[in-house]
């Protein structure tokens, strides 16, 4: 069977794609079909390689209005779609659509439900459909730019010899000249709707695309000036041969989990292709414009050339289908296979007319060549829209899934704080006559982040479950220092004796009967994405919030009204009335410990196990209400100030 795999990679070694791989959706936050008890704070989706925000975004309550709190955010694998608070019991349905490394849009459509007993949701949604034509065309017409101006420019230096003299250089050069300007316009015509389209620098393939588009676009004006002065064609000629490494550094040769020799087996594979397609198209220009001695003398020489880049292409093609096919049926039960099949029959057609040519060199049959080698080439662009069998997809499904942190016991000390993306918590407790502190750490998809190099007081700590690391530090600390190999966070661990949990009780029945509370929150899923919102409550069940330059929403008994930003029109919808105000933990919270007791108030610290989230919250000794209240969880580190309490707040429907 390995005999088998061998020998079609090598039939069809012409011109694999570039290893364009789609982000694949690995897992969701609520996942599709879920049923909650509680409404999530954002919808999280977490995917095998890193993303951008794509259109189409959107969450809505099945029969009813959005549910988008504001835009949705991408950082690194994860995608998160903000949901409007107090949202009410009943079926939601997610869009969701993100822009791949390689700039492709990938979407998608679940449901979840809010509700204790509700039956499993059904998605009132559908992915938009998106022509996949004009995006095959600019690939195509960029693949081509590229390869034609670098071939072009390996031809002129290599097939007119140091007998070509006079007319016959001028001609040469001024058709490679031009073979050049036009390639630069193929490639730029190409490249800037495909780095429009992939959001820019925001991903890699569309950053490699605009640099692309630069180069070329310098390279025009070179090659354009060179066929009045010919002294400028070395430059245009460079700037070519700049282009040939961009459509492996856009592509999935870079992922992790590729051999190391991936990357410089892509290059060769399009430097070699370059010299064959580009050769090509210059040979047939000059066999029109230069005069039949010299252009003869190109051919032959170019013969040999072609003949050496059609083996590299050959034997670097191999090495990277190899990389991407990982079984013989891979050939024939995938897109990919089967497009490399294809390509190995049009390979037989161009060994023919490639035989035909260096027997005899005729225009007509160069013609012929360039012609399959183009239609090669779209089937280049249709199958970089094709995941690919592959070693990638098998790594990423044998390796082990990561799960939920272990929650601390009842009765420990237990406190979190952010290290950049990442929740850290510790859970602190005696260990003879040294203190024994369990450190978790959570992702920003809520699972736990495991393989770290994380040390505590500089003993390095050992693994313990998901996410989990234990170390034993010396005596009784007054603080623990967590090093977490990407950041440093620093617990004090002084606490005071008292009734926390019943502060901590009085505080939320005193939020609970006031006629009303304002406060504003501070949310941040990690640094670059943070929310300032006013949060207006009224006893019953009224509610307004505002973003800072974002959405807004007001909340009156069973209805609603939603802004998306400043000005825009409000959108009514149902909603389930709310009791409010109302405290943004639920009843499972344990672990409760005094921090501090100065001054004018107390600060606590908690957990709710439910979320799981970390509270330390500041209550007023006075008034026994709270006057602070932090959260770190998963992707959601806040932090909120009670500005006033039974004031005279008036919530009315948008006019």
């Amino acid at each position: 069977m390995r005999r088998a795999l061998v020998v079609f990679c090598l039939l069809a070694a012409v011109f694999p794609p570039l290893a364009h791989a789609h982000a694949r959706l690995v897992r969701s936050r609520p996942a599709g079909g879920a049923v909650l008890a509680r409404a999530p704070a954002a919808v999280q989706l977490l995917f095998d390689d890193d993303v951008s925000v794509g259109p189409g975004n959107e969450v809505v309550r099945n029969g009813g209005g959005p549910a988008l709190a504001g835009r949705p955010t991408a950082d690194g694998r994860l995608l998160v779609l903000p949901l409007r608070a107090g949202l009410a019991d009943g079926d939601y349905s997610v869009r969701w659509s993100v822009i791949s490394n390689d700039g492709h849009i990938v979407q998608g459509v679940f449901a979840f439900a809010i509700g204790r007993g509700r039956a499993a949701p059904q998605s009132s949604l559908r992915p938009v459909s998106r022509s996949r034509a004009p995006d095959t065309l600019e690939r195509w017409l960029f693949l081509l730019g590229v390869l034609a101006a670098g071939g072009a420019a390996v031809f002129r230096y290599a097939a007119f010899g140091p007998e070509a003299r006079g007319q016959a250089l001028r001609a040469g050069s001024r058709v490679t000249a031009a073979v050049l300007a036009a390639s630069f316009a193929a490639c730029i015509a190409g490249a800037v709707p495909l780095s429009r389209a992939a959001n820019g620098s925001a991903t890699r393939f569309g950053l490699v695309l605009e640099l692309a588009a630069a180069l070329a676009a310098t390279g025009a004006v070179l090659a354009l000036g060179a066929l009045k002065v010919p002294g400028l064609l070395p430059a245009a000629a460079l700037a070519a041969i700049a282009l040939l490494p961009l459509p492996s550094l856009s592509g999935h040769a870079l992922d992790p989990g590729q051999p190391f020799y991936a990357p410089v087996a892509d290059v060769l594979h399009v430097a070699a292709a370059a010299i064959w397609l580009g050769g090509l198209i210059a040979l047939a220009a000059v066999l029109r414009f230069v005069p039949g001695g010299a252009s003869r003398r190109a051919g032959e020489r170019f013969s040999t050339i072609a003949l050496a880049a059609v083996l590299v292409v050959a034997a670097t093609g191999f090495v990277r289908a190899l990389t991407e096919l990982s079984s013989v049926d891979q050939l024939w039960t995938t897109t990919y296979g089967r497009a490399l099949l294809a390509k190995g029959a049009l390979l037989a057609v161009l060994v023919v007319l490639g035989y035909a040519n260096r027997r005899r060199l005729r225009r007509p049959v160069v013609l012929a060549e360039i012609a399959v080698l183009s239609v090669l080439l779209v089937a280049v662009g249709v199958l970089t829209g094709s995941r690919p069998g592959v070693r990638q997809a098998v790594a990423i499904a044998a390796a082990p899934a990561a799960g939920p942190i272990p929650l601390p016991p009842p009765g420990v000390l237990t406190l979190a704080a952010q290290d950049v993306r990442k929740a850290v918590t510790i859970a602190v407790r005696p260990a003879g006559a040294g203190t024994e502190v369990t450190v978790a750490v959570m992702g920003p998809d809520g699972l736990g982040a495991n393989g770290l190099p994380l040390r505590v007081d500089g003993v390095s700590a050992a693994a313990c479950g998901q996410g989990c690391y234990r170390a034993v530090v010396p005596g009784r600390p007054v603080a623990v220092r967590v090093e977490t190999g990407t950041g440093t966070v620093v617990f004090p661990l002084h606490t005071v004796p008292g009734p926390a949990a019943a502060i901590v009780a009085r505080a939320g029945r005193e939020l609970r009967t006031a006629s009303s509370a304002v406060y504003r929150d501070r949310l941040s899923s990690g640094p670059g994405h943070t929310l300032e919102t006013l949060w207006k409550e009224q006893a019953p069940d009224r509610l307004s919030y505002v973003i800072r330059g974002g959405a807004a929403g007001i909340v009156i008994g069973g209805r609603r009204w939603d802004s998306d930003s400043p000005g825009a029109p409000w959108v009514a919808s149902p909603q389930e009335p709310l009791a409010l105000p109302a405290v943004p933990w639920s009843a499972q919270v344990t672990n409760f410990q005094i921090l501090a007791a100065g001054g004018t108030g107390w600060t606590i610290a908690f957990l709710d196990r439910s979320t799981p989230a970390w509270f330390r919250v500041r209550v007023d000794r006075a008034t026994g209400r709270l006057t602070s209240v932090g959260m770190i969880a998963a992707s959601h580190f806040m932090h909120d100030e009670y500005l006033a309490y039974d004031g005279k707040v008036v919530i009315r429907p948008p006019r």
